[in-house]
């Protein structure tokens, strides 16, 4: 076997590798390719290794090593996919601005819109920066693309945390009547996502909605409804420990609430303990 055998070899076992998910062997196999045939490599070949090995620390996790190489691949190539990429490796080091930028080139890209499942990660991860960097209103136009691209659970309530965000500034703003308005919104949006959860079975997005559910009505001091989005995730986990902390918050409270519901609340959260 000549040279260029072994090294034609050599980059299919590199390729076998990355497409059976032994990302760890890849990135061995990368190294011992640049290692042995470094200056003999065609230009393009380079770029396709690096983009490749790029996405062996991307499954991995490793992101800042992943744009090490998805950035000097996307330096000599166009791909949406890289640019794809990059902006999820962004988007977990919270570089926010940057993440938007990569986005939106891969929005600018009409190939993007025959992949329903990448045009609405795109969406989604628009959705999550711009509701990091608090452009509320930026975020919920992109939720919603993401929502009408393909209906998930995780759309509603990241639509839901947008409103929340909103209540919060409103009531830093001592603008209690666009504080209602905003929380108002976010039920309304997980009361729909409520209703996709019990089509699917889903029980983790249940307890997820739930949960939300009820840290609204506790920053509306509904302590009623509050304790009982708690007892419904109770009712698929029994051992959540959040919705028991949050019990607690509600018994910490008690004082604050008129007898009546107090008594009531009571009575409630007992049988809940009891149960």
């Amino acid at each position: 076997m000549n040279r260029l055998q072994k090294y034609k070899k050599a980059c299919a076992n590199f390729y076998a590798k990355f497409y059976d998910g032994n990302y760890r062997g890849g990135i061995e196999q990368y190294d011992v390719i640049i290692d042995k045939y470094k200056g003999e490599i065609a230009v393009s070949e380079v770029d396709k290794l690096d983009y490749y090995v790029g996405l062996c620390y991307y499954k991995l996790g490793k992101y800042k090593q992943s744009l090490t190489f998805l950035k000097r691949y996307n330096k000599t190539t166009e791909n949406v996919r890289c640019w794809y990429y990059l902006a999820n490796c962004y988007l977990q080091l919270k570089e926010y601005h940057l993440t938007i930028k990569f986005f939106n080139q891969c929005l600018e890209d009409d190939s993007i819109k025959a992949d329903k499942r990448i045009l609405d990660n795109v969406q989604s991860g628009l959705g999550i920066a711009y509701l990091e960097i608090k452009d509320y209103d930026k975020a919920l136009h992109y939720f919603r693309d993401a929502l009408n691209t393909h209906e998930d659970i995780e759309d509603y309530i990241n639509i839901a945390k947008v409103f929340i965000c909103k209540a919060q500034h409103d009531r830093f703003l001592m603008d209690e009547e666009h504080v209602k308005e905003a929380y108002q919104e976010g039920i309304a949006i997980l009361q729909k996502g409520l209703k996709q959860c019990s089509l699917y079975l889903d029980v983790k997005s249940f307890v997820s909605v739930y949960t939300i559910l009820g840290e609204i009505y506790l920053a509306l001091n509904d302590y009623i409804k509050a304790l009982n989005c708690f007892k419904e995730i109770l009712k698929k986990e029994e051992g959540n420990l959040t919705a028991w902390l949050n019990i607690l918050q509600i018994y910490r409270e008690f004082e604050t609430i008129d007898l009546e519901n107090r008594t009531t609340l009571l009575f409630k959260a007992k049988q809940l303990m009891n149960a």
